[in-house]
Order: C-alpha cells, then sequence, then structure tokens
C-alpha cells in the first residue's frame, strides 16, 4: 500500500472554493462547471468526513496501544513479584467501552495465562481498528481523486470559455 500524508490530504482538501462566480450561466460550458464545482465540493465534504473518521480511528489505536503496553508492564510486575496482578479500573473501563471480554470474566487478581489471554484480545481489538483505517484511507483516496478530477474539469471549461474572449 503507498505511504499516504493525512497533512498534505487535509491541506488539500481543506483548499476552499469561496463561491465561485462564474456570471451568468446561460452558456453550457459554464452550466457544466458549476456542476462540476457543485460535485467537487460533495466529494470534499465526504473526504473531509473520512478525515475525521481516521482521526478518531488513530486516537483509538493509540489508546489501544497504551493500554498494550500497560497490561504487559502489569503482567511482568506480577511474574516478577510471584503473585497475580488485577487489573486498573481504566482498564476494565476500556474493555466494557468496547465489549471486550475480560481473562475468565475478571479483573482482580489475573495470572499470567489470564494476562495473555486480554493482551491478545487488546492485539485483536487494534489490528481491527488499523482494518477500519486502512478501508477509509483508501475511500479518502478515491474521494480526493475525485474531487481533483471534478476541479480540473471545471476549470478546464472555465479557461476555454474565457480564453475564447466571451465571458457572457
Amino acid at each position: 500500500m503507498t505511504t499516504f500524508d493525512l497533512k498534505f490530504a487535509s491541506a488539500r482538501l481543506m483548499e476552499v472554493l469561496n463561491d465561485t462566480d462564474l456570471g451568468a450561466t446561460g452558456n453550457a460550458q459554464l452550466m457544466a462547471a458549476t456542476m462540476d464545482l457543485a460535485q467537487a465540493q460533495a466529494c470534499r465534504a465526504q473526504a473531509t468526513d473520512y478525515l475525521a473518521q481516521i482521526d478518531g480511528i488513530q486516537t483509538e489505536q493509540a489508546r489501544s496501544g497504551e493500554m498494550i503496553a500497560a497490561a504487559r508492564k502489569l503482567q511482568n510486575d506480577a511474574l516478577a513479584s510471584g503473585e497475580a496482578a488485577g487489573m486498573p479500573a481504566d482498564m476494565v473501563s476500556f474493555f466494557k467501552e468496547h465489549g471486550l471480554s475480560l481473562a475468565q470474566g475478571k479483573a482482580e487478581k489475573l495470572t499470567k495465562p489470564e494476562w495473555d489471554a486480554c493482551i491478545q484480545t487488546l492485539t485483536e481489538y487494534r489490528e481491527a481498528v488499523s482494518g477500519r483505517t486502512q478501508d477509509l484511507m483508501i475511500r479518502l483516496q478515491d474521494f480526493i481523486a475525485q474531487y481533483d478530477s471534478y476541479t480540473r474539469d471545471a476549470g478546464g471549461r472555465i479557461a476555454a470559455r474565457t480564453s475564447s474572449g466571451n465571458i457572457n
């Protein structure tokens, strides 16, 4: 998969077509350009929505990564001390928020195999979230391409119309 630069995409998508005044739209070229710009705006709105979803998912990925790191630390601490370790309240909340199953249905005094199961559950959750990000990135790229195509077509129509010297 190609590398995708969200900052570039965001900057490109946020360029505003500040209510371009095409003058009288009695001309077929200008009417078509207006329709192209309307389509471009629709693509931009959808792409902006995808960017917001991707941002939220990336936050969720980071949060799940923090939970995995914390679970591994608790597991290692428990192994080093020789005693089972309980799951912190914020981790229990994370599991419940996302419908993830707790090892043996409990959060207190987890053994190594139970921590392994919790870490596996968190890892699978993060991978599922990552898959959603990839799907949205592909869709985002499609809307960016459509946006570019519509704005390029509109620009070409306007340029063709104005180069003929007849802009009405």
